[in-house]
C-alpha cells in the first residue's frame, strides 16, 4: 500500500510539472500574440475594427 502511494505521489509531481511547464509555455505564447498584434495595430495593418 505504502508503494502504491509513493507512486501516485511521484505520478502527481510528474504531472504539476509537465501543467507549469505548459503554463510557462502558454504564457510565453501569449505574450507574443499580444506584441505581435500591438505592432500589427500601431502600423494599422488591421484596418478598423470597429
Amino acid at each position: 500500500m505504502e508503494r502504491q502511494i509513493s507512486g501516485y505521489l511521484d505520478e502527481i509531481e510528474r504531472l504539476r510539472a509537465k501543467v507549469e511547464i505548459e503554463e510557462k509555455a502558454y504564457a510565453a505564447l501569449n505574450g507574443l500574440f499580444t506584441k505581435l498584434i500591438d505592432q500589427k495595430m500601431a502600423k494599422g495593418q488591421f484596418g478598423s475594427l470597429s
